[in-house]
């Protein structure tokens, strides 16, 4: 968990408060894909809507066993808490509007650091998501 930074490698939720969490969801389907590689982060892309899409053959199998929500029918919540974090982190603490995302390279490189700053070996739920999204932007 310490490597993980308090988040589940797969639906970057807090892992404390997940007892559900997808690690858990697999039963003894084999997974592709484990937090220690580097296609665990670099193999998905997320979407303002919430939904998560696979950019490789193992990260679509991932996502698929563990329901990591690319449709509404696998994983509603989840993408529901995605979506959420996403517009509170951008239109709310950030100010910006989601069908025009457009920021200078300093306010990028802030919202990075901000995003990725460690509190007590911790990141916030879904932080990771909302990197890979800024990042998309420029």
């Amino acid at each position: 968990m310490k490597d993980q930074l308090g988040l589940c490698a797969y639906c970057m939720c807090c892992i404390e408060d997940r007892q559900d969490s997808a690690m858990n969801a697999h039963g003894s389907q084999h997974l592709p894909l484990h937090p220690l590689m580097d296609e665990c982060e670099s193999g998905f892309e997320y979407r303002l809507n919430g939904k998560i899409i696979g950019k490789t053959a193992n990260a679509r199998t991932t996502i698929e066993v563990l329901k990591l929500g690319d449709s509404h029918e696998s994983n509603r919540s989840l993408i529901m808490q995605r979506k959420q974090h996403i517009e509170v982190y951008l239109m709310h603490v950030q100010g910006l509007e989601l069908d025009n995302l457009e920021f200078d390279e300093d306010i990028r490189q802030w919202m990075l650091e901000e995003l990725t700053s460690v509190e007590n070996h911790c990141l916030p739920p879904f932080s990771p998501v909302i990197v890979n999204i800024i990042k998309q932007v420029l």
